[in-house]
């Protein structure tokens, strides 16, 4: 009640709060509204003024007559087209002009025939000086002449007096092949000194390491005996004894091992089974008390238990025993008929099921005039004990006509049908009575007796388990001391192993070095004797060097002054056949200047005589055409002053056009800016009208909005006040002062309601069978329990079988990659002649997830994967593999699909013999388009494709 009296005063207050800011939301809605009523007011008076301004007059066009008071926009218009036309027609009459003036300069006038005449008059004059030029060029030509005869006497008295050659030479050596072979014996010379100085050095450097070797070869003398005697410090033989036995040691541990897991899965195997029989016992026998309603009658006086528990049934006669007592199987035994009838009133009382005997009821003989020993068969009354007397006599009266007949169920039918008043049953469950025939059983002989034997075989088999679990984990720690022995005694043996085999690598070494410093020692001294000569040649050869140096210093003066002699004739030669020469290039120079004026003159007199034709010819023209050409040009000049007269009235209008346009334009602007202005506060007043009418629309939102949490926060307090009337029986105004009652240190009120709420969904519905849910689910549980148990068995035997084909995996895969590495090796070196190829495991130890990789080294290729191999000898590689899987497990026939497309000649040929080979043992059936490969067949089919897309065989 104090939870709703606050959650009630809560909801009245925001009740008023809403209406009172309804009222406030209501006045700005209005002054909202009168703001946008003057604002469109506003909008209409700019739209208006903007339209005054849009439509103005011409006030003044500067001189232009009719165009004041028109619309400025047509009238600038008007007027730009008139400045367009205007600027036309003076382009226009400008081009007239021009016209006119080259009209006028294309005829003749008197000025021009005047210029010709005075033309022809001095190219007259130009022809006569050129002829006098050429009169004065033949003596110079003449003159020329005789200067180059001139010169051609001297020439010839030059080669009379010095000859055609350079001038007297000698014939032997000259002074600078002198001084050239001079300089070179020097050099030689102070070569072979330099080369008997390294000599000297070599000398000296190969003597001293004579000397290191022969101190070396020393040492390792000295150091070999010692090297070859240490390995006997070392035997080996008693680690590799130590191995031995300590692997002969594991063997016989891990074979003991082995024993004792094959025992303790024997012993486990054999607990398991007892362990299911058990619990199959068990639960058969509580299936039964069940039936028989043995767990209602738990605690009633007389109860002496079910007639499961207290028999004893034969190995191998449950199914007949079971099949004899029907349904008294599953029957409750009593002492007397009282304690049956008081069970039979609790049965009947509960609603339940079940079955009860009295001894008492059923004590006496059994049905008289019947012999049971006289029918064929065994009596089941001889195998099934009772666990006292009581029971026995039950068992006699039960199982008196009972009898077992071998043969199956169609003997025992016919042995029920000779005597109808027996019980003939058989060893598989089959009975047949006069009460019914019924075929088989579903018994497991579940009786007390045999739960008793189960559950004792079942401790004595955890009793071997748990024996078995022992000696296991003793024989794993003897296992392990056995592999730690073995791994030491390994390690010794390969640690003296090891030692060994560097004292023999040690031995081999200081021999193989002793053999090395002999040999080098003989090396030495012969390249030691090899110098020692090689420096008394060089010594000789340095003798003559010198008596040559010598014998060449003597020549040398006497060929200098030779040599000066030659050089002094030879300038002298020189300098006359440069004075000639000179003469002759400055005559031909002459000529050729001569040439040139003939050649000009003649050229000028030429043009003269071409240009003196013309203007001739232009002068006996111009006569006829001279009075024509004189009324023309008037004509022309006439247009020309009425055309210049006209440029000139349009060149005025358009400057007064260009006035006016340039005061339209003016007012356009003016006119233009007045718009803009409008325009801004014509958009300023409709942006905040907008404004406006937003907010508006946002306070009618908000007036909405409000007036929805009103109408919620009304209905919530009418169902407040319904629900305070519903559950507390009093009026609203009753629970708005109720006091909260007491709570604990630091909580509140919602939260110690929530508390409670909490506590009452916690403690959930009243569930009146979860007695017999919960038997129910035990019962589940256990049967769950035995179908884990099933699967935990089974999934060890599947382990095991899944061991066991691992195994066999392993095993048929190392025999296959054995047989197929094996046959590729011969295969590869047969497909590439000189080449080698050969299969390996990606993971060696793992053969179950281990791949294959082909590696293949042609003849001459350094090569080892397949990508970096041709198409060709790619092709062949995997042929050496394919058939090295055919021989390693061969077939009746083997089908090949275009596998030579990409082989040449030579590899074609290999692979027809590599097929020659296989069709000795095989049928190979092969499709190619390979004519050797056909002519190889033995028999052909050609196939060919239709027009209508299927094929077609031909043999």
């Amino acid at each position: 009640m104090h939870i709703a009296g606050r959650d009630l005063a809560t909801l009245m207050a925001r009740s008023d709060l809403h209406a009172r800011q309804k009222a406030d939301l209501v006045t700005v809605e209005t002054d909202v509204r009168q703001r946008l009523a003057r604002l469109d007011t506003d909008v209409m008076t700019a739209e208006s003024a903007l339209s005054v301004v849009g439509g103005g007059l011409v006030e003044s066009t500067g001189g232009l007559p009719g165009w004041d008071g028109l619309d400025v926009s047509d009238a600038l218009a008007r007027c730009e087209a008139l400045y367009q036309k205007a600027r036309g027609l003076l382009a226009f009459l400008g081009e007239r002009r021009r016209s006119i003036g080259r009209d006028r300069n294309a005829f003749l006038d008197q000025d021009v025939v005047a210029t010709l005449e005075a033309e022809a008059a001095r190219i007259t004059d130009e022809l006569d000086r050129v002829e006098c030029e050429t009169m004065v060029l033949p003596p110079q030509f003449d003159e020329l002449s005789e200067q180059e005869e001139s010169v051609t006497a001297d020439r010839a008295r030059f080669l009379d007096e010095w000859g055609n050659d350079e001038g007297p030479t000698s014939d032997g050596p000259t002074a600078a092949q002198l001084r050239g072979e001079l300089h070179g014996a020097r050099q030689a010379v102070a070569a072979t000194v330099d080369e008997q100085g390294r000599l000297e050095q070599r000398i000296a450097a190969v003597e001293l390491r004579l000397a290191r070797l022969v101190a070396e070869a020393g040492r390792v003398a000295a150091e070999l005996p010692a090297a070859a005697a240490d390995p006997q410090a070392h035997p080996l033989t008693p680690a590799t004894q130590r191995r031995v036995a300590a692997d002969a040691a594991l063997v016989s541990t891990e074979a003991e091992l082995a024993a004792v897991q094959e025992r303790l899965r024997e012993d486990e195997g054999e607990e398991r089974a007892w362990a299911a029989r058990t619990e199959a016992l068990t639960s058969a026998l509580d299936a039964a008390r069940a039936r028989a309603g043995a767990k209602r009658l738990t605690g009633l006086d007389g109860i002496v238990g079910t007639l499961l528990d207290l028999v004893e049934v034969d190995p191998g006669w449950e199914s007949a025993v079971e099949a004899a007592l029907g349904e008294a199987i599953s029957a409750v035994v009593v002492r007397d008929a009282s304690v049956a009838r008081a069970a039979l009133e609790r049965l009947h009382g509960s609603g339940e099921s079940g079955a009860v005997l009295a001894l008492d009821a059923l004590s006496g003989s059994g049905p008289s005039g019947t012999d049971v020993s006289a029918m064929p068969g065994e009596p089941v009354r001889r195998h099934v004990r009772a666990r006292g007397a009581d029971a026995e006599v039950l068992l006699d009266r039960l199982l008196a006509m009972a009898v077992a007949v071998d043969g199956g169920w169609s003997g025992a039918l016919d042995v029920a049908l000779a005597h109808p008043e027996a019980i003939v049953v058989t060893t598989a469950g089959d009975r047949f009575s006069a009460s019914g025939w019924r075929a088989g059983t579903g018994a497991v002989g579940a009786t007390g007796a045999a739960l008793e034997e189960a559950t004792a075989q079942l401790r004595a088999a955890t009793a071997d388990a748990d024996a078995s679990r022992h000696l296991l984990a003793a024989a794993r720690i003897a296992a392990k001391s056995a592999r730690h022995e073995l791994d030491n005694a390994r390690a010794d043996e390969q640690r003296i192993g090891r030692d060994l085999d560097r004292m023999q690598a040690r031995t081999a070494s200081l021999q193989q070095q002793a053999e090395r410093l002999g040999a080098e020692c003989a090396d030495v001294e012969r390249e030691l004797v090899g110098v020692v000569a090689q420096r008394a040649e060089f010594a000789e050869r340095h003798r003559g060097e010198l008596d040559r140096v010598a014998a060449l210093d003597a020549r040398l003066p006497a060929l200098v002054e030779i040599e000066t002699e030659l050089a002094t004739r030879q300038a002298q030669r020189r300098d006359a056949s440069q004075r000639l020469d000179e003469r002759a290039r400055a005559i031909a120079t002459l000529r050729r200047d001569l040439e040139v004026q003939a050649a000009g003159l003649e050229e000028r007199g030429r043009v003269l005589g071409a240009r003196q034709r013309e203007i001739d010819e232009r002068l006996s023209r111009s006569i006829a055409e001279r009075s024509a050409a004189e009324i023309r040009r008037l004509e022309l000049d006439l247009l020309a002053d009425r055309t210049e007269a006209l440029h000139a009235v349009v060149q005025d209008r358009a400057e007064l056009i260009e006035g006016g346009l340039a005061l339209l334009r003016h007012e356009r602007r003016r006119q233009s800016e007045a718009a803009r202005a409008a325009t801004s506060r014509l958009d300023g007043l409709r942006s905040e009208r907008a404004g406006v009418e937003k907010h508006l629309v946002e306070t009618r939102e908000r007036l909405q909005r409000n007036e929805l949490e009103v109408s919620e926060v009304r209905l919530r307090i009418e169902t407040l006040v319904e629900q305070v009337r519903r559950e507390f029986d009093v009026e609203p105004e009753a629970v708005l002062g109720s006091p909260c009652p007491p709570l604990v240190d630091g909580a509140s009120a919602p939260t110690r309601l929530r508390d409670l709420e909490r506590e009452l969904r916690l403690m959930g519905p009243i569930n009146p069978l979860a007695l017999e849910e919960f038997t129910a689910l035990e019962e589940r549980h256990g049967l769950i329990e035995s179908q884990l148990d099933d699967v935990k068995s089974t999934r060890r035997e599947l382990a095991k079988v899944i061991s066991a084909i691992d195994e066999e995996i392993v095993t048929v895969f190392a025999a296959a990659y054995a047989d197929v590495e094996e046959n590729f090796a011969k295969l590869f070196e047969g497909l590439f002649p000189g080449g080698t190829g050969r299969l390996r495991l990606t993971d060696p130890d793992n053969p179950l997830d281990t791949g294959v990789e082909v590696e293949a080294r042609p003849s001459g290729k350094n090569v080892r994967k397949l990508s970096l191999l041709s198409g060709g000898e790619r092709s062949l590689t995997a042929l050496a593999f394919l058939f090295a899987v055919f021989r390693s497990r061969p077939s009746p026939f083997y089908l090949l699909d275009e596998v030579e497309a990409a082989l040449d000649d030579v590899n074609l040929t290999r692979f027809l013999g590599l097929l020659a080979e296989f069709r000795q043992e095989a049928q190979l059936l092969v499709v190619s388009h390979q004519k050797r490969t056909m002519e190889a067949a033995d028999c052909l089919y050609g196939v060919t494709m239709q027009p209508g897309g299927s094929s077609k065989v031909v043999s």
